[in-house]
């Protein structure tokens, strides 16, 4: 990646995608990401009872623990409720920036939760995490109440 250009970096970025979700160091390294010093401050859900349809409001707030200005890439992971009841994550991309020495940001985000044609949902506890720089930072719970028709599968 060094002295690449922008198309080029463009290119290998999206080639990488799966790897950086995954956390995979080698490629996190190649595009500036380290491993992340810093402390989660919060992770907040804002919508603890999420209705089939509407959507997950959360925030997150991240404080540098380096003495030097840090690159993060930042995806979440909603941990969505299977048929067995086991949890299992699903990685969203979410952003980068920089994070300055001690520097304090705050993120807001809302996931929408409605009909695809490549997931069931299922009423219950689900589950909310961070991945920075493929680490993964804290964990936060809410509700998720679909209807019976939706459960079977009839979108």
């Amino acid at each position: 990646m060094k002295d690449a250009d922008k198309n080029r970096e463009r290119l290998v970025r999206r080639a990488c995608r799966t790897l950086i979700k995954q956390g995979h160091p080698v490629a996190l390294e190649a595009f500036g990401f380290g491993p992340p010093e810093l402390e989660l401050e919060s992770l907040t859900i804002e919508t603890p009872i999420v209705n089939f349809g509407d959507s997950l409001g959360f925030t997150a707030g991240l404080r540098s623990m380096s003495d030097k200005p840090q690159s993060l890439v930042i995806d979440y992971l909603v941990h969505f409720r299977k048929a067995s009841g086991r949890l299992v994550g699903k990685v969203f991309k979410w952003t980068s920036f920089t994070l300055a020495p001690g520097q304090v940001h705050m993120l807001e985000r809302s996931h929408p939760i409605r009909p695809i044609t490549t997931r069931r949902y299922y009423t219950g506890l689900q589950g909310l995490s961070l991945r920075i720089n493929g680490r993964d930072f804290g964990y936060a719970e809410f509700e998720l109440d679909v209807p019976l028709l939706n459960v079977a599968g009839d979108r």
